[in-house]
């Protein structure tokens, strides 16, 4: 179950002076709900273990707690700090924002995504901008590649960005939306699953998608947790088993789930795209109400 905090708007004929007090209510009614189910339910995640983990100052310390490396960070609106910060690291890091944000540029109907950037001293001159919103930066890794590890319970399961001109990007989601990179499935080194294991534990997650980057020694360096990360876009690729993976976690509520033998010769995104149930949900713009996802008989 992916819990949602965002509570209900209040009817449109309520007073405007009332408005606040409303939604305040109706979201303490939702959060004591979300509170009541995942203690009684089984939860993909905990709606309080996502709350406290989506915020990355917290995702670094939980990793580097459980032994996993990670980057050499700082959170500043010290001018001062930042560029000494890019020296300290050998000139150049990286700068990564503390939330998610698209911005709607009106003017040319476009979208700006924020991304993980390249930065160093030139580009932190700008003493107004660096006070005016804090900065994540991080010490850039001289990667080989980088890898997205998706874990159910105890389950684990690695692709790796392979360059195609042998440059790893700065950030693999454009450079996978340019067609420049190439996924393939990799092993997690024992040592790095048993890190990636007590992460989680220590989290209270049993599910998520975490982002490492491989430097040319071979060590796997912790950047970041999705929660609720997705995966099926790699199955358009790759049928690398997942989807039938998380069918059979969420059927078996089994914190410790360890994944299912021949996964993905049952149940398959392709199969799925290409079956009369897909077909019919296209053809009728609703929801199928005959969700057959264990046999995917035609």
């Amino acid at each position: 179950m992916c819990l949602d905090s965002q509570a209900p708007e209040p009817e449109k004929n309520i007073l405007d002076s009332d408005c606040k007090f409303v939604k305040n209510e109706m979201r303490e009614v939702l959060l004591s709900v979300l509170h009541h189910i995942e203690n009684t339910s089984f939860c993909v995640n905990n709606f309080s273990s996502e709350y406290s983990i989506d915020r990355k100052p917290e995702q670094l310390k939980l990793a580097n707690k459980a032994g996993l490396l990670i980057p050499d960070s700082i959170i500043t609106n010290s001018p001062y700090d930042a560029r000494n910060f890019v020296k300290k690291v050998g000139g150049k890091c990286i700068y990564k924002t503390l939330t998610p944000h698209v911005w709607d540029n009106s003017d040319n109907n476009t979208l700006s995504i924020a991304r993980a950037t390249l930065v160093n001293q030139s580009t932190l001159q700008d003493d107004f901008t660096i006070r005016s919103c804090p900065l994540l930066l991080q010490e850039y890794i001289n990667k080989m590649y980088d890898v997205r590890v998706t874990i159910m319970g105890e389950f684990m399961n690695a692709i790796a960005f392979i360059s195609k001109d042998g440059q790893p990007p700065v950030d693999w989601r454009p450079a996978y939306q340019q067609s420049t990179v190439d996924l393939q499935e990799i092993m997690i080194p024992e040592s790095v699953k048993h890190k990636i294991s007590i992460f989680m534990k220590t989290a209270d997650l049993v599910f998520g998608t975490v982002d490492f980057s491989v430097d040319k020694n071979g060590k796997w360096w912790f950047l970041e947790i999705n929660t609720q990360g997705q995966f099926l876009w790699t199955e358009q690729e790759k049928n690398l088993g997942l989807l039938e993976n998380f069918c059979h976690f969420l059927k078996s509520k089994d914190p410790n789930f360890e994944g299912v033998k021949n996964a993905g010769s049952t149940i398959n995104h392709k199969r799925f795209m290409e079956s009369k149930l897909y077909k019919s949900f296209l053809n009728n713009g609703s929801e199928p109400q005959d969700l057959s996802f264990y046999s995917m008989e035609e």
